[in-house]
């Protein structure tokens, strides 16, 4: 590690460890826990991993967007739309729509205690999540969060890879006399034999055809 991610993780570590502190404040406006438990230590100690993997992603963040970074103004581009989306509708349905599992977990994270039903992944992510926003709804939240940065993540993935595979844009039927058939890749040239069920002969070119010796 060089000096310079030294000297970006000292601080982005020391806001995360200021953070947890501050959180013995904030977690009355929810929890009502003994902190003499081994649970508290444990979640405290989770809480503190995953702020500064919170911080030190929106540092990453801030640099790649200052250095243009195609992906990441791609991924903001779909992520942004799609979290306003759900925004909304949760702003409509506050603090969300519960189920009756869901409440008891909600009560039990009260506590730090582990719904016996569920599986104990679906309990501490309601305690943490509870940690970064203490309230109900605080929840659903961050679940809106984390899935509109997974679904753009995966959308301009697509995006990037399509714009690989495609040599150049796709050509206008009207201008299909004009289109260069250099310009089709190989495997789609499969595809279309597959499912066509005959040879596409004089509109592909050598290279796509099979050789006669």
């Amino acid at each position: 590690m060089n000096t310079s991610a030294k000297k970006q993780i000292i601080p982005e570590l020391l806001a995360a460890v200021l953070w947890g502190i501050l959180t013995l404040w904030t977690d009355r406006l929810f929890f009502r826990y003994d902190w003499r438990t081994t649970a508290f230590f444990v979640y405290k100690a989770l809480f503190v991993l995953l702020a500064f993997l919170l911080v030190h992603g929106i540092v990453t963040l801030v640099k790649k967007l200052r250095a243009k970074d195609r992906f990441v103004w791609r991924w903001l581009q779909w992520t942004l739309p799609y979290l306003a989306v759900n925004l909304i509708v949760l702003l409509i349905v506050w603090p969300g729509c519960w189920g009756n599992d869901d409440l008891n977990v909600l009560s039990l994270a009260r506590t730090l205690q582990m719904d016996a039903w569920q599986h104990f992944l679906t309990s501490s992510a309601f305690i943490l999540s509870l940690m970064f926003v203490p309230i109900p709804g605080g929840v659903v939240l961050i679940q809106n969060l984390l899935i509109s940065a997974a679904v753009g993540c995966f959308a301009a993935t697509a995006q990037d890879l399509t714009e690989k595979r495609l040599v150049r844009p796709a050509v206008p039927a009207a201008a299909g006399a004009d289109a260069q058939p250099e310009s089709i890749p190989d495997d789609m040239v499969m595809l279309v034999r597959a499912f066509s069920g005959f040879h596409a002969g004089g509109l592909l070119p050598a290279r796509h055809q099979a050789d006669p010796g």
